[in-house]
């Protein structure tokens, strides 16, 4: 874990995001601020996802994946991509089939790749690790529709059954990146969503214009404030519902388990604005301490 500090990335800052969980999980944590001190006078600053990667003497070391400007989709480890791949990469996130890229010369391994949305990484999963459920949402899925699953292929479901009992159709997939199946959209939204959705205030709380951005980006915002119908204060975390497109709300130990289980993201934006208000105060209470006095040397 102290590792992380190369990267201006605490322990207790990493816990905090949730990104502990994740890690040990075998996945990626949700982009982090990343500041690499080059001297005392100047820093490298930008954001990235982590992952463990396992050394040679059986240790394990962050691995940083850093924001890049778009995804290289000419080739991968010698597979050339065809136009209907880079479609595939740029629309759904996923290539659709299995590739055998070359890591090690002479060495060829199947795997089903996708795009890592937050970061513009490539991100491979070994086909053969791949686990095709035989129901989904209340649909039994044929041998065909499993095998093409298996493969990479998406396969349409239609009349499945979300949490809340409503019927919903849509594309079923699997995300390298994710290490499981996603479901997607037409037009790259998710069932029940519209930009007609109202976020600006939720049970009569007013919310800030980063909250309103963080909640169209997935992730889980913290809310205070908030009064039951006993004239009782509470608060939580919200988030936006994938099938309903509504707020929903959950309290705290339910925000930490679904945290936990990866079926949730943190509000970046508030751990981001946590972090310079941190750095702000430890700088200000360095200026404040007074250097200790020299008592010379002791002959």
């Amino acid at each position: 874990w102290k590792e992380f500090d190369k990267f201006g990335i605490s322990f207790d800052f990493l816990k905090k995001s949730g990104g502990t969980e994740k890690l040990l999980d075998n996945k990626k944590t949700a982009l982090l601020p990343v500041s690499i001190k080059l001297d005392e006078n100047s820093a490298i600053k930008t954001d990235a996802r982590f992952s463990l990667k396992k050394l040679s003497d059986g240790r394990f070391a962050p691995s940083a994946h850093c924001i890049r400007k778009e995804a290289d989709l000419r080739d991968y480890f010698g597979v050339k991509f065809t136009e209907e791949d880079r479609q595939n990469l740029l629309e759904t996130g996923n290539l659709g089939r299995i590739i055998t890229p070359e890591y090690s010369k002479g060495e060829k391994t199947p795997v089903l790749l996708s795009v890592d949305k937050l970061t513009n990484e490539l991100v491979a999963f070994r086909s053969e690790k791949v686990a095709v459920p035989q129901n989904v949402k209340g649909i039994e899925l044929t041998e065909n529709q499993q095998l093409d699953l298996s493969q990479g292929k998406a396969v349409f479901l239609e009349n499945m059954t979300s949490k809340e009992g409503n019927p919903f159709s849509a594309l079923f997939q699997f995300n390298a990146d994710k290490r499981g199946f996603e479901f997607i959209y037409d037009n790259g939204q998710k069932q029940g969503q519209n930009s007609e959705v109202d976020l600006s205030s939720f049970r009569k709380k007013p919310l800030s214009e980063e909250q309103q951005a963080s909640l169209k980006e997935g992730m889980a915002v913290k809310i205070n404030g908030l009064t039951d119908k006993n004239g009782k204060g509470y608060g939580g975390y919200i988030v936006l519902n994938k099938d309903t497109g509504k707020i929903d709300f959950m309290f705290p130990q339910h925000y930490e388990k679904a945290l936990s289980e990866g079926k949730i993201k943190p509000d970046t934006r508030k751990i981001q604005e946590d972090k310079k208000q941190e750095d702000k105060q430890e700088q200000a209470q360095k200026k404040t301490e007074k250097p200790k006095k020299s008592k010379g040397m002791k002959m």
